[in-house]
């Protein structure tokens, strides 16, 4: 410990001393007892100090908890969704081809019907 420190301890003691011989009127035993009583409350503090740090604790771990599962129903519900969407786009996909498919089978058929139709018309053959 550096020459420093060990006088500015002493200073410190020596004036928390003569504070507390200063509060008593100079009676060492009233002194005595005064700084019992102080030593006394900065542990009170210090307990409930102790208790609202624990208490803190556990209130973040519990928020933390909450949190947590809120972040994954929230991701199961995003899930959820877009494995709906997913299925919705590929039941369009599949009605879109089909219609398509009709639509070109109609026009091949109509196509067919107009070719046979001016075929006979011009007498090339027909039904």
């Amino acid at each position: 410990m550096s020459r420093r420190a060990v006088t500015a301890a002493g200073l410190a003691a020596a004036g928390g001393v003569g504070y507390y011989l200063y509060k008593a009127g100079g009676d060492p035993k009233v002194a005595e007892k005064k700084f019992e009583a102080d030593s006394a409350k900065v542990d009170e503090v210090r307990g409930k100090l102790t208790e609202a740090q624990q208490k803190a604790q556990e209130y973040k771990d519990r928020t933390g908890q909450e949190m947590k599962q809120a972040v994954n129903k929230f991701d199961t519900t995003i899930e959820q969704k877009a494995r709906a969407a997913e299925e919705y786009k590929e039941r369009a996909e599949r009605e879109m081809n089909k219609a398509v498919d009709n639509f070109d089978k109609t026009v091949e058929r109509k196509a067919v019907e107009a070719k046979n139709g001016i075929s006979s018309w011009f007498g090339f053959g027909g039904k």
